[in-house]
Parts: structure tokens; sequence; C-alpha cells
């Protein structure tokens, strides 16, 4: 079997997992649990990016207690794109879960290929990344308005391309 279709296995594999654990569910509902305040800014963000302005370098939220709204934040492009998502399909929330988890879905994939570069083999690779994401913590973060289970995609992505240069 080669790469192609054991990478489109892992990938269903994945998604009937998000499915299992309601995925689908959550994403139509508003920031909520532990961390609302920041669900809510970073929310905040996006919306501002997608009725307000296109400057990426100035994020705002809408408690402009300061003045401005501007806020320090990580660097906001999944905020930016949710955004540019809103402004083409009005203000619908889910975009932004929907973006969240689709980078854990392709940094998922990527550790993947990465256990099957180094171990070439489809059982060893997909219990590997399979038992990482199902702890409580990544489950609970990834379908989030918060970026680290993002941030962890973008990283196992990058660490899949080096991979790849490298061997």
């Amino acid at each position: 079997m080669n790469h192609k279709h054991t990478t489109a296995i892992f990938v269903i594999i994945v998604a009937c997992i998000f499915l299992f654990l309601g995925f689908q569910k959550i994403v139509f509902k508003r920031p909520q649990s532990v961390h609302q305040w920041a669900q809510c800014d970073r929310a905040s963000v996006a919306l501002n990016f997608g009725k307000e302005t296109f400057n990426l370098f100035q994020p705002r939220v809408h408690n402009n207690g300061n003045g401005t709204g501007i806020t320090g934040m990580e660097f906001p492009i999944i905020n930016y794109t949710a955004g540019m998502f809103y402004r083409l399909s009005g203000h619908l929330e889910p975009w932004y879960r929907i973006i969240i988890s689709l980078l854990v879905l392709l940094g998922l994939t990527a550790a993947f290929k990465i256990g099957m570069i180094l171990l070439n083999d489809f059982t060893f690779s997909a219990a590997a990344v399979l038992l990482t994401f199902l702890s409580p913590i990544f489950i609970f973060y990834t379908p989030n308005f918060l970026p680290d289970a993002a941030s962890t995609g973008l990283i196992l992505m990058a660490w899949y391309h080096f991979f790849k240069f490298r061997y």
C-alpha cells in the first residue's frame, strides 16, 4: 500500500474520531468553559478583522478601555483567516472552530507522515499519533477559540517538512 492510501485511511480514521467525540455539535457553540474570557477575546479579534480592519498588525478587541481596543496577542493569522471568512459569509462563528480543527487535522496527518518516514509502519505511526491526540487536554482544546491546538498542528506540519527534506 502506498503512502497516499495510508494517509487517506489515517485522515478518515481521525475524521471518524472527530465525529465520535461530537466536534460537529461543539462547532456551533459560543465561547464557553475554561478560559472563556480568552476565547471571547480571540473571537472579538476575528470579528473586528471581519468588520473593521484588514491591518494584521493591529488586532482589536471590543473592550476598548485603553482607548483603541488594540491588544497584544500571539500572531493573529488564525483570527485574520476567520475574519476573512466572516467577510465572505457573514459573522458565522463556526468558521473559527472549523479552521482550528482543520489545522489540527493537518498537523496530525503530518505527524502520521513523520511516523511513516521514520518507522514505515502504518500501525505504529497511527497509534503513536492517535494516543497523543486522544489526551483529554488536546481533545478539549481542539474545537476551541484558543490557538494552542492549531499552533501544535502548524508545528507538526513544519516538522514534517523538515523530516521530508532531511530523509
